[in-house]
């Protein structure tokens, strides 16, 4: 299954055009988010005009994945192996991200024309393009830190954009939902530095079956020094007929 969602090899390097359609895809929602709550749009053409550029990567990005299929993009920094992958999947959900967040623009300007706005609502406008960034960043991440990365920025625009009205029930409901995402983000961190200390990687591709071998037809973990006294506290042996899966001294 890992194989088939595109969590191990990729199948071409990607070309420069690749590479500039993703940062497009990431980078210009925020941009022009910034853009418009300097010069805040009256009327839905310029949305349209922004909008442009962005399903344009996106369409980029999905021809790349036709031509050449799986693609990945890897940095290392400070030892952690960061890395973002293309496949199917992710194509899709990223174009479903941008047709939602460019309808959700388009509508935003006949909204605040019509009602009556707060004076903080042209935050609306760079705040939802850190929402678009972050779930296109999400959908094509592919280690645990990338994710909290991009989950924190979600999270961060969202009680913005609940508290942007200032009334009292808009504050108290943004202070309320930053402290379940606090508290959330620090239980998620607790998971990663408890899989880092014995599994070393954060890639889902190391997680899904990295550090695994297959030994009569079950999972089981390699034998080596790192794992010895581990995993026979952690996974008991298993059983599948007659032919049972246990645990191999490590090497001394």
């Amino acid at each position: 299954m890992t194989w088939r969602f595109g969590l191990f090899d990729s199948t071409f390097a990607p070309l420069v055009t690749t590479h500039w359609a993703l940062v497009a895809a990431l980078v210009l929602p925020l941009l022009l988010g910034l853009l418009a709550a300097l010069f805040p749009p009256k009327r839905a053409w310029p949305v349209v005009l922004a909008s442009v550029p962005i399903l344009g990567s996106g369409w980029l990005l999905l021809s790349a994945f036709g031509e050449a299929g799986l693609l990945r993009w890897q940095w290392e920094i400070a030892g952690v192996l960061l890395s973002l992958r293309l496949n199917g999947l992710s194509v899709l959900l990223l174009l479903t991200t941008q047709g939602i967040g460019v309808a959700a623009a388009l509508y935003t300007p006949g909204h605040l024309r019509l009602t009556d706005p707060a004076p903080l609502a042209r935050w609306l406008w760079p705040l939802m393009g850190i929402v678009i960034s972050a779930l296109s960043l999400i959908w094509l991440a592919t280690d645990l830190l990338t994710l909290y990365a991009a989950l924190e920025l979600m999270g961060l625009a969202a009680v913005g954009m609940l508290m942007l009205s200032g009334k009292v029930p808009a504050l108290v409901a943004g202070m309320r939902y930053l402290l379940l995402a606090l508290v959330g983000s620090l239980t998620y961190l607790l998971g990663v530095a408890l899989i880092f200390r014995p599994l070393g990687p954060v890639g889902f591709t190391g997680l899904s079956g990295g550090n695994r071998t297959r030994a009569g037809g079950m999972v089981c973990r390699r034998d080596d020094r790192r794992w010895s006294g581990f995993e026979s506290r952690v996974i008991p042996p298993c059983m599948r007929g007659s032919r049972r899966c246990t645990r191999t001294p490590g090497r001394r």
